[in-house]
């Protein structure tokens, strides 16, 4: 008797351990399920992550870019009153001229 009742004390605590082991792995693959859905999130952030750098650095880029063309219209702006400055310049002699020919001519 006392034989079986250790086998019954035996099996009910290996059952009970059992049970606790079961729980245990439950809980384990449910940590390395949110460990591969951690991992996937982690992957999908670095990405927009990189994704938003090559967008900033295309956008510095464009910036660069348009500040250079800036630089150089403001430059081609400046030629060009330069050179209207100077036109008017010529022009305001030539009518200097004119009306000096035209008194030269009346006399």
């Amino acid at each position: 008797m006392s034989d079986d009742r250790e086998l019954r004390d035996l099996v009910e605590r290996l059952q009970t351990e059992n049970a606790q082991l079961r729980k245990e792995a439950e809980g384990a693959e449910a940590l390395r399920e949110e460990a591969r859905r951690l991992a996937a999130e982690v992957e999908r952030l670095w990405q927009q992550l990189e994704l938003a750098d090559e967008n900033r650095a295309k956008r510095d880029v464009d910036l660069d870019e348009e500040r250079g063309l800036t630089i150089e219209l403001h430059r081609d702006l400046e030629i060009a009153q330069q050179e209207m400055a100077r036109l008017r310049n010529l022009l305001d002699s030539a009518r200097l001229e004119l009306e000096l020919f035209k008194k030269k001519s009346r006399s």
